[in-house]
């Protein structure tokens, strides 16, 4: 009967330390970046004006492969933009485009 009273709160001590447990929570919030990539047969490399202020060259993502790779992927603001496509000076393809967060626009060039 002594064992018994020794015992119980041992075993009481050893159960309350067994649930003790803790919790972890995170947040995680995504880039506000977006991408765009130009695909088509004609062009191999076309110079991109995006909303009339920013000017790079951009390779052309054969339109054959679907495939988003570095090389044709570039990164730009999340929302509206007007993308003008030019090839040796001359405008190509002119359009307005929305892409939201974590999102690749797809160009399809004529």
């Amino acid at each position: 009967m002594k064992q018994i009273k020794l015992l119980l709160p041992l075993l009481f001590v050893v159960i309350m330390l067994a649930s003790c447990g803790s919790t972890q929570t995170a947040a995680y919030q995504k880039s506000q970046s977006s991408f765009i990539q130009f695909t088509g047969t004609k062009y191999s490399k076309v110079t991109v004006m995006l909303d009339d202020e920013t000017q790079f060259e951009a390779n052309v993502n054969p339109a054959s492969t679907n495939q988003t790779k570095r090389e044709y992927t570039y990164q730009i603001s999340t929302g509206a933009h007007t993308v003008s496509v030019l090839y040796d000076g001359q405008e190509i393809l002119s359009k307005k485009i929305f892409v939201s967060q974590q999102n690749v626009a797809v160009v399809e060039l004529p």
